[in-house]
Order: C-alpha cells, then structure tokens, then sequence
C-alpha cells in the first residue's frame, strides 16, 4: 500500500510541481497536479519518467518504459489523506523486440485517515509517495516471480563457473527482489560463498546479489562474506571487496566496515578508500546522518594525512566517489600541486560537488598545461547545469591558447548546446573557430553549431 507524506509545497500557488520518489523499478519523477473541476483537495499524479533504475534491473541499452502511471489523492480541509486510487505500470526493455527485463505494476484503491499538516497548510500540500511494509511486499512478490530460494542457491552453484547465467538480467532481479523478501536467504546464499572455487563467477554472483539486495540482513551477510578467510585469499580479493560500493542504502554497520578496511591493511589501500567513499556518499544522501559525518570526517582526514602523490591521488579520488559537499576547501590545496596526477585527482574529487567553489575550481583546472587534467576538469563542469559565470570562464578559456585538439573538442561539446541562448558559448566557439590547425571534423562540428 501506498503511503503518502505531506509537506508544504514550495512555490505557493504553482498549478502543477514535480517530486522524485521511489517507484517499483527504482526511482521515478513524478508529476502533481490539481485534478481541475473536481473538489478543492484534489490531486492528480503522473509517473513522467524513470530518473534511476535498480541496479538488478540494469543491462546495457536497458530502458524504462511507463505504460501506465496515473494516481489520484483526495485530501479533507484538515490536511488528512481520505481516499487514494493508485495504478501504475512500467517495465524495463532493451530497446530491441523480445521479452521485459523487469516489469512491475501496483493496482491500489483505499480509503484512510493518514496524518497531516494543520488546515492552515491546506492551501500549500504537497504530496511525496513513499512505500509502506505492505505496499513492499507486494512489489516484491511480483518482482520475485516464480524464483524460489533453492532454485536460486542451486542456480547460482551451478553456473559458479560460468560467465552469466540464462536471461542473466531478468534471474538476477527476480533473485534480488526474494533476497529483499525473505530475510533468512542472504545468510544462507553468503554460506555458499566459501563452496565455490576462489575467483570463480560464481564468487562475484553471490557478492553482487547482496549487495544489491541491500537489505539489513543482506548488507550483514556481505560483510561477513568480505571478512572470512575464503575470501581474505581469493586471488580477486580487490575487485570483490569493491562490490561493497554496489550498497544504495548502507547502514551504519557498513560505513564503520568501509572506514575500518582503511586501516586495517586486509584490503589494497586504493580498493579500500574507493569503497569507503561510495558508501558514506550513499549514507549521505540516504539521511543517514552519523554515518554520513564519520565518512566524510575520515575521508577529509585521511587527504590531509596523504603524503605521497599515489595516496593523495587515491584519497581524492574517494572523495569523488563520495560526492558530498563541504570538502571543497579540503580539495582546493591539491588543484595547484606539482604532480599532474594529483591535480587530476583534484578534479575527479569536484565532479559531483554543484557549489561556486566547486566551479571555480574546475575552471582553474581546465585550463591546466596536462591535457589530461584539463579534460577531467572539462568532464566535471559538464555534469552541471553551465551558469553565466562559469560559461564567461570558458569563453576566456577558448579565447587563449587552447593548444591541444582534443580540448578543443571537448569545448566544442559543451558549449554548442549553448550556442542560441548563451552569447558567451557563442563567443568561445567563435574563437575555436580561429583556432589553427583545427582537423576538418572539428572545423564542421564548429560551423554546424554556429549555424
């Protein structure tokens, strides 16, 4: 069942906003909507568009597609939840014919009295689905199918020694959705870790179920599984340990696990600080507060206690992974450091950080004499909206000396999206144009966005 929280809405008075919000197959952007001639407290909902899959449901070329994703919400002038209609379908595809990777769909009608805002807020509501135990299980249940736990234990040893198992996608988010379902399976599936050949497939298959299952009893059974002496000798221990950064929503016990692995020398360092950096980033933006503090505390401590150029380059790169704001100032001390290394560490530290001095930096960081630094810093800016101050930044960027073609291209990417609203990503792409020596292909991708 569907519960919904209500908050007040930001922009007061808009007709229609949209929220994000978990949907069956991952996460979803959804539109709100007054439902028009019909009673004051009436909302209307869309699911517009997938915004993330679940990583079980993910193969490559794999796409969401709704097929159907209307609600309807009735709210009385008090602020309670009164009645709720809810369908929604929608499966994963390869973009090619042939059968769903997932799919999943939710029929819901129901009457209750939820609690809410005071009627003073009525005029402002806002509405944020999120998931109750029951409406879970439901969605599991389908997502499971007809997988069971043996069928699952004897499947994954058997095809141990195998590359992929059969309609390797659809089996693994059918097995996920049991191992989230069944809280006794992880501990069981983890157990068969040790009965399989060091390095096998079969190996990695138990590790990424867990970790993509998720749950608390999965997220423990991981742990285990990357503490025991099988897989302290697997010959592919590093590459095993870094399924840890698969976990979307890390509990405590796991951040403190990654954090401990940095000192505790079982784990090559560089492996180490990488998974410990994606799950505090992942407890960051789970709400996870403490956890979400004492990784990105440990992190910025162990950049400032980096010494030689590999582990500042490692360091930064877990701060990266991490993507959580406030280290900014942390990471700025190494963006004019001497090895280029450490200064293309720098920029892969800013790349998820949107502030001004995250820009400010990977603008100085783009024009680096190392290519290599200047394109990783061009890749930073290109995952954020370009702001008038870092578009004028570009522009000097492209008026100067831009000595190397593959830079050229990169700012010829992206900029041309910029070109008829944006008189400086004109202007750069102008000077680009003067740029001598300029391959013929650039010299088109160049007139083509001018126009």
């Amino acid at each position: 069942m569907s519960a919904l929280q209500v908050a007040p809405q930001p922009a007061v008075g808009a007709d229609s906003w949209e929220e994000g919000a978990p949907a069956p197959l991952g996460d979803a952007l959804y539109a709100y909507s007054p439902c028009g001639a019909v009673e004051r407290g009436c909302v209307d909902r869309r699911l517009a568009r997938y915004t993330r899959l679940d990583a079980a449901a993910v193969a490559p070329g794999a796409v969401a597609r709704v097929g159907e994703g209307a609600a309807q919400f009735l709210i009385d002038e008090a602020g309670l939840l009164t009645h709720a209609e809810v369908r929604e379908r929608a499966e994963v595809v390869e973009g090619r014919p042939g059968p769903a990777l997932a799919d999943a769909s939710r029929d819901l009608t129901f009457d209750l009295v939820s609690e809410g805002p005071d009627a003073a807020a009525f005029a402002d509501l806002k509405l944020t689905p999120l998931r109750t135990a029951s409406s879970e299980e439901q969605l599991l249940r389908q997502r499971a199918g007809d997988m069971t736990a043996d069928r699952l234990l004897e499947d994954a040893a058997t095809h141990a020694d195998a590359a992929a198992l059969p309609d390797h996608s659809r089996w693994l988010w059918q097995a996920t959705g049991l191992l989230r379902l069944d809280p006794t399976l992880p501990a069981r599936l983890g157990a068969s870790y040790a009965d399989m050949a060091p390095g096998s497939p079969g190996r990695a298959l138990v590790l990424d179920l867990l970790a993509q299952a998720g749950t608390a009893e999965a997220q423990a059974a991981l742990r285990a599984v990357l503490s025991s002496p099988a897989a302290a000798g697997d010959p592919d221990r590093t590459m095993q340990y870094q399924r840890l950064s698969l976990v979307q929503a890390p509990r405590d016990e796991t951040v403190r696990f990654a954090l401990d692995a940095l000192d505790a020398g079982e784990v090559q360092r560089d492996a180490a600080l990488l998974a410990a950096g994606a799950v505090s980033g992942a407890a960051c933006r789970n709400g996870a507060v403490e956890a979400c503090r004492l990784g990105t505390n440990t992190l910025r401590a162990a950049l400032q206690a980096a010494k030689t150029p590999k582990d500042q380059l490692d360091t930064l790169r877990a701060l990266g992974n991490a993507g959580v704001s406030g280290s900014e100032r942390d990471i700025e001390a190494f963006v004019g450091a001497a090895e280029p290394e450490v200064r293309m560490g720098a920029a892969l530290a800013l790349r998820k950080l949107d502030s001004d001095a995250a820009r400010s930096a990977l603008l100085a960081l783009a024009s680096d004499d190392a290519p290599e630094v200047a394109s990783r810093a061009l890749m930073g800016l290109g995952e954020r909206p370009l702001d008038d101050r870092t578009l004028a930044g570009l522009q000097a960027l492209a008026e100067g000396d831009v000595a190397d073609a593959g830079i050229a291209e990169q700012l010829v990417q992206l900029l041309a999206p910029r070109v008829a609203d944006a008189p400086a990503a004109r202007a750069a792409l102008e000077a680009l144009a003067r740029r001598p020596g300029n391959p013929p292909g650039l010299r088109q991708r160049i007139a083509a966005a001018l126009g």
